[in-house]
């Protein structure tokens, strides 16, 4: 069975949504119980849910503008080598570090988990109702020393 990503922009939160679930286009959050978005973007099996479920947490309460900066780190992602864009976004997010320790060196599982970050820092990117968030990492400033070195 395949999962797709969905937001719910009711609870704020991300997760992967089983394709048997969603009826007519709409998908129910399983936290709030709310409509959610489907979001364009790669679909997972089961087993990933937990995963993006992390990934969202992760990157919960970050600035549309510093999302939109982050996914950029990720664009050309299916032409470099598997594992680039996430080492470049783990300097600059130093919150998902964790992440070389549990995808090591696979491939496969280097480009679902660069998929994942790129369809969650998109959903982020693109919301423009976000009010009153404050930024997850200060990502001029770090773009800014990365270039300077």
């Amino acid at each position: 069975m395949r999962f797709v990503p969905t937001y719910c922009p009711k609870c704020g939160r991300h997760a992967l949504t089983s394709q048997a679930s969603i009826n007519g286009g709409v998908a129910i959050c399983a936290e709030c119980h709310a409509t959610t978005q489907i979001l364009p973007g790669e679909s997972y099996g089961e087993s990933d849910a937990g995963l993006f479920a992390e990934l969202g947490e992760k990157l919960r309460g970050m600035s549309p503008t510093n999302a939109a900066q982050l996914a950029a780190e990720l664009e050309g992602r299916n032409s470099a080598p598997p594992g680039r864009g996430l080492r470049r976004l783990i300097k600059l997010l130093p919150t998902l570090a964790i992440l070389e320790f549990s995808v090591s060196d696979q491939p496969a599982v280097l480009r679902k988990v660069e998929g994942m970050l790129a369809t969650l820092l998109g959903s982020i990117a693109s919301s423009r109702s976000q009010s009153g968030m404050m930024a997850a990492v200060n990502v001029e400033s770090q773009l800014d020393n990365r270039k300077a070195q």
